[in-house]
C-alpha cells in the first residue's frame, strides 16, 4: 500500500502533487512553492491541475480559513478527476496542515468520510484503511478477544509482526494467516500509528475497528466483490494508457508525414 512520502523532490510522468492553495493562486510558501518550482504550479490559478500539480484551495482571497465544507467539496472535485484519469496517481500532500492553520485531524476527517480512489495516495496521518481480518472461531486472534462493532487502542510502538493490531488490505492475503471453513472473519478499519509488512498486505496499526462478523463464504463473497472492483479500475488504467498511447502515435504520424512531406517537396523542387 503506498503513501504519500514526508518529502517529495520528483515524479514520474504519470504522477501529480496534490498541495493546498490560496484563493489568489498565489504560490509562495510552504507545499505551493515546491509546486510551482518543481511541478509548473501556475500564479493565479487557485485550483485544479496545473502542469504536474493539482492545487486544493485551504485559504480565501484574504488568506483567511476556509470552511471545511468548502475544501470537502475541492476533495471531492479532485476524487472525481481521479476517476476520469485512472492513469494518473495523485499524492495529497497534508493539505491546510502548514500555513492554513488547520489542525491535522479537521483535514484528515474529510479524507476519512470519502471512498477515496485506488489512484489517489493519502500521507499516513490522513489514512483510514478499510481491510480484512481473520480470527480463530468466536473472533480470539492470538489469545486476545476482540468482539463485533467494537474499536481497540494499541499503546506503544507499532511495527509489523510484532506489535499493533494486524489486519491485510487484500482479502486473499488473510488466507496466508488464517485457514479454512472453521475461521471467523470480519471488515475492519485501521488508523493512528501504522506499520506496513513487505511480504504480503499485512499492515500493523495502533486504532482498530472490528466490524461485522462474516462467515468463510461470506468473508469470500466479499472478496470476490472488492477483486471485481479492484479489475474493473486496473481496466480502466489499462483503456486510459491504450487511449494515451494511440493519440501519441497520431501525433508522432502527423509529425513525421508533415516532416517527410517537406523533406520530399524540398527535395523534388531541387531536382526539378
Amino acid at each position: 500500500m503506498k503513501v504519500t512520502p514526508q518529502n517529495i523532490e520528483e515524479l514520474k510522468p504519470n504522477e501529480v502533487f496534490v498541495f493546498g492553495s490560496n484563493m489568489n493562486g498565489n504560490h509562495a510558501g510552504g507545499a505551493a512553492k515546491t509546486a510551482k518550482e518543481k511541478f509548473g504550479a501556475i500564479d493565479g490559478q487557485s485550483e485544479g491541475m496545473q502542469g504536474q500539480s493539482y492545487a486544493i484551495p485551504t485559504l480565501d482571497k484574504k488568506m483567511k480559513k476556509l470552511s471545511l465544507e468548502a475544501i470537502s467539496e475541492s476533495v471531492d472535485k479532485l476524487y472525481h478527476f481521479a476517476d476520469d484519469n485512472a492513469d494518473i496517481y495523485f499524492y495529497v500532500t497534508k493539505i491546510g496542515c502548514g500555513i492554513a492553520g488547520f489542525k491535522e485531524d479537521e483535514i484528515a476527517n474529510i479524507f476519512k468520510s470519502k471512498e477515496t480512489p485506488l489512484n489517489v495516495i493519502l500521507p499516513v496521518e490522513f489514512l483510514l484503511i478499510k481491510g480484512f481480518k481473520g480470527f480463530d472461531k468466536g473472533l480470539k486472534c492470538r489469545n486476545f478477544q476482540y468482539e463485533e462493532n467494537k474499536e481497540y487502542k494499541h499503546y506503544g510502538p507499532v511495527e509489523a509482526c510484532r506489535s499493533g493490531f494486524h489486519f491485510c488490505t487484500e482479502p486473499f492475503d488473510v488466507f496466508n494467516h488464517y485457514k479454512g471453513m472453521d475461521k471467523d472473519f470480519s471488515l475492519v478499519e485501521g488508523q493512528g500509528s501504522i506499520s506496513f509488512d513487505d511480504s504480503d498486505s499485512k499492515v500493523a496499526v495502533s486504532n482498530i475497528k472490528i466490524k461485522t462478523k462474516l462467515s468463510f463464504l461470506e468473508f469470500v463473497k466479499v472478496g470476490i466483490e472488492y477483486t471485481q472492483k479492484k479489475v474493473s479500475f486496473l481496466r480502466k488504467q489499462a483503456e486510459k494508457n491504450i487511449e494515451k498511447n494511440k493519440n501519441n502515435s497520431s501525433v508522432n504520424s502527423g509529425l513525421d508525414y508533415s516532416v517527410n512531406s517537406g523533406l520530399d517537396h524540398s527535395v523534388n523542387s531541387g531536382l526539378d
